[in-house]
């Protein structure tokens, strides 16, 4: 019991100590009213962090009686847009290990998106928080707002809010802004 509750005190204070500045105003219309916390690309101390594309590739999900249970990057015919943060372990803590990750694809050659509704499922993503926790898991995606451009310098600047809906039925929203380089 202690332990849960450890993790849970950890889990809000790394929360509130995120980064808290709203991002200067963009020509997209996914905004980020309402959300607190964003994702970014600028690690948070005692953080590890990528926003990557993976071209040729794709995701794969697998289910175990209908409940995702992971989600892998393999070789494929897409571009994969992949999240992934992990906070450092301390040695003096058990179970305080956390990452986040966040997965999904589009067709080669585009230089733009927009997705809402059911273009979450076309894009198949998946938003995973992995922790000792109630809610840890792999979840599907099919609430939000999210868009991104290919910027001249190479990144694909996304950026947009999702809904989660865990397995708990806790809805958790997260906001994205964050500039994905190409691999």
């Amino acid at each position: 019991m202690n332990r849960i509750l450890l993790l849970i005190t950890l889990t809000i204070t790394l929360t509130l100590c995120a980064c808290k500045t709203k991002p200067p105003v963009t020509s997209f219309s996914c905004n980020l009213e309402g959300v607190e916390v964003v994702l970014s690309e600028i690690c948070q101390p005692k953080m590890d962090c990528s926003f990557i594309v993976k071209n040729n590739s794709a995701i794969k999900r697998e289910y175990y009686n209908e409940v995702l249970n992971s989600a892998t990057i393999e070789s494929g015919d897409k571009m994969v847009f992949v999240m992934d943060r992990k906070y450092q372990d301390n040695p003096m803590i058990a179970d305080d290990e956390f990452s986040e990750k966040l997965f999904f694809l589009l067709p080669k050659g585009k230089t733009s998106f927009k997705m809402e509704g059911k273009d979450f499922e076309k894009a198949e993503m998946v938003f995973a928080t992995l922790a000792y926790s109630r809610d840890g898991g792999y979840y599907p995606v099919f609430e939000g707002c999210m868009e991104g451009k290919l910027k001249e310098d190479g990144l694909w600047l996304v950026q947009g809010k999702i809904t989660i809906t865990t397995r708990t039925q806790r809805k958790i929203v997260k906001g994205i802004r964050a500039n994905f380089q190409i691999e």
